[in-house]
């Protein structure tokens, strides 16, 4: 189509020479449904805007298919709002075709698409003052018809270097919104920019599928294609999913030709590019990105079964690529490694990492990316076969492998096999006073790791430890403890799940105070201040203190902590005799709390809020009792103080002899019943 053209210059002057003086100027109406109704044959109408937030409406017949020029001039020195909307086939509402326009002592010229003879309003706002508008035939332009069903699209030929397809998603049926169809027969290697232009009233989408009539993108402005094989694009031209019923949607289908991209590896298995695992550098390229099937390189070597590897990698900092790797049967070889979330590894300018391979037979390394913008460019990298792997370890629970001393570690495999992955079980001797660290290395390992280790100290009962990152445990007593090694989940399939496991010897400690509560230390409750400290950190058996106090008689206790440690503590108030807990706080800096206790024994559980955090240090208590009084737990009546008055005298002697050889039979006629 031959490019849409209008002066708008001549239109002012126009308006200038050629408008018909008004004697006055009307206010037009205020709605859509009384709008002014003017010729659309260049001459222009003026209109006014009072003050105060007034609105003009304007309308014009137009021929049905043809593109309109409307120009909105605004003379004065504020702002006006012009919006251009069109009436439905039947006239009953109006739906906006565009956007709307601020100008400010200016003009501004819409482009419109009139599919029916269906009025087009124009709506002025904002600014008071006056303002000029006029509408001009620009071209008319024939609905199209392609097809609506992408099974059997139009075929476009394309011509040179562009290509364009002029047509209009025609809405009239809202209930049955047009959708256009196209294919071209793509060159192998030729990369396309796909995109439509159009008017101020076009609203369409580009949608790319394949010969299924499958969305591979939607929604699109533009689209960049590659067809390796030189497969055919399909291409699905509609309304946007928001505005399916809007009118005007005449566009410009524009398909360019970027011409031949070169590429150093294929994408294809079939076709991987061989290489060796001796150490030597291996250079490639992602050779172009598209919106659509960006460039990848597949390489391949021959895996003798159970090996390790070592990944060396380089590539531009700018350039960001991911990798996969698979297995002769397409199983992914680094699934032990990562979350089933991110099915791929994102390659550092620099990195390096170690990964194993259990199956004998092909190994398919694949170099790509998922950005359309950036990961271009060369890479260098290389395999480096570290040896054969594999394990005679235990998998039986009840016969562990025994792990003799610490900082012994242990290499093996987690063997997949068909009716699962067959756990490595080992026992390790913990001596008491003694901190360890269980660390499990993975090659490539994170903590997206998919294999795990368990610590048990009854393997028929629930796992002390259950992670696939460092932890650290302290020995109480000495005790012998049981590890597996398994996959994280059941239903991985755990390729190259090669791993080193290691309990290290972390340091000793001592424990000022007890850690249980039957060994609880008793503090005085005079109010004053016990000094103690939290003497070490782990992950199981952490240090935690126990404390014991008696309340001697019903009534308000207050304890206050103070802590010197970089968190809070928590102080857990218990009854010993009935264990349960009349309350807790939070101490950090220093805090207290007050409780309405009944006379008793009571312990008092001392821990940091963040026992794993590896922080220790000093902290102190004070307990303190409501006043104290003869006969309380603590304060007991003086021996012989019969009467109860906390004084032994002669009252009591008295008590005594009135009782002097009372009968003491329990059956009549005493009834004695002690």
């Amino acid at each position: 189509m031959t490019a849409l053209r209008f002066n708008i210059l001549s239109i002012a002057v126009l308006a200038l020479c050629c408008c018909v003086s008004m004697a006055e100027t009307p206010d037009f109406g205020n709605n859509w449904q009384n709008a002014h109704l003017f010729n659309a044959d260049e001459s222009f109408v003026e209109g006014v805007l009072d003050a105060g937030g007034d609105v003009d409406w304007l309308k014009f017949i137009p021929s049905p298919q043809s593109i309109y020029a409307v120009t909105c001039i605004n003379p004065e020195s504020n702002y006006k709002e012009f919006q251009i909307f069109s009436a439905n086939k039947y006239n009953s509402m109006i739906c906006e075709i565009t956007s709307d326009e601020s100008i400010f002592n200016t003009s501004c010229t819409f482009y419109i698409y009139c599919e029916t003879a269906a009025p087009i309003f124009i709506k002025a706002y904002d600014g008071a003052g006056s303002y000029e508008i006029a509408a001009m035939l620009e071209q008319s332009f024939a609905l199209d018809s392609y097809p609506d069903i992408c099974s059997s699209p139009y075929s476009i030929t394309l011509t040179g270097a562009i290509t364009v397809v002029e047509g209009v998603i025609d809405n009239a049926d809202i209930a049955n919104p047009d959708k256009d169809c196209f294919t071209f027969d793509a060159v192998s290697h030729h990369k396309y920019r796909i995109y439509c232009t159009g008017i101020d009233s076009t609203n369409v989408r580009i949608d790319v599928l394949d010969e299924n009539g499958k969305e591979l993108q939607s929604n699109k402005d533009e689209v960049t294609y590659l067809s390796e094989s030189g497969a055919d694009c399909r291409i699905r031209i509609e309304s946007q999913n928001r505005s399916h019923w809007k009118l005007g949607n005449y566009y410009q289908l524009v398909i360019e030709d970027l011409g031949y991209i070169s590429d150093d590896h294929s994408d294809c298995f079939d076709f991987a590019t061989t290489i060796n695992t001796d150490s030597s550098t291996v250079s490639g390229s992602l050779d172009y990105l598209t919106s659509l099937d960006n460039d990848e390189d597949i390489f391949v070597f021959d895996c003798p079964g159970t090996r390790l590897y070592r990944f060396n990698y380089h590539a531009d900092s700018t350039s960001l690529k991911l990798l996969k790797m698979y297995n002769s049967g397409y199983y992914d070889v680094l699934e032990s490694f990562h979350k089933s979330s991110f099915p791929y590894f994102e390659l550092d300018p620099n990195s390096s990492f170690e990964f194993s391979v259990e199956e004998p037979g092909p190994v398919y390394i694949k170099i790509y990316t998922e950005n359309s913008s950036i990961g271009d460019g060369e890479y260098y990298f290389s395999i480096e076969d570290l040896g054969q792997i594999g394990d005679n370890y235990s998998n039986d629970p009840l016969a562990p492998t025994p792990i003799t001393s610490a900082n012994t570690t242990k290499a093996g495999t987690v063997v997949f096999a068909s009716d699962g992955a067959a756990a490595d079980y080992f026992t390790f001797n913990a001596q008491e006073g003694k901190i360890y660290k269980i660390r499990l290395y993975q090659p490539f390992g994170s903590e997206d790791s998919k294999i795990k280790y368990a610590m048990y100290e009854d393997i028929y009962q629930s796992p002390l430890i259950e992670s696939y990152v460092d932890k650290y445990f302290a020995a109480p007593e000495d005790k012998t403890y049981t590890f597996r090694i398994s996959p994280n989940h059941s239903l991985v399939r755990n390729q190259g799940s090669y791993y080193e496991f290691t309990i290290e010897e972390a340091g000793s400690f001592t424990d000022n105070q007890p850690s249980s509560w039957t060994q609880a230390m008793h503090l005085v409750n005079d109010g004053s201040t016990f000094n103690a400290s939290i003497d070490y950190s782990t992950n199981l058996n952490y240090d935690l203190d126990y404390y014991s106090f008696t309340a001697p008689s019903d009534g308000t206790y207050t304890i206050t902590g103070t802590e010197y440690i970089s968190g809070s503590l928590w102080f857990r108030l218990f009854s010993k005799k009935t264990y349960d807990s009349p309350g807790l706080f939070e101490v950090s800096g220093s805090d207290s709390a007050s409780y309405n206790l009944t006379a008793g024994e009571y312990i008092l559980k001392v821990e940091h809020d963040n026992p794993h955090g590896q922080r220790t240090g000093n902290y102190q208590i004070t307990v303190e009792s409501p006043p104290f009084f003869c006969g309380d737990l603590d304060h007991p009546y003086p021996p012989g103080d019969i009467n109860q008055d906390c004084i032994t005298d002669l009252s009591d002697y008295s008590l005594l002899a009135s009782d002097w050889l009372t009968c003491t039979d329990p059956n009549p006629p005493c009834n004695y019943a002690p």
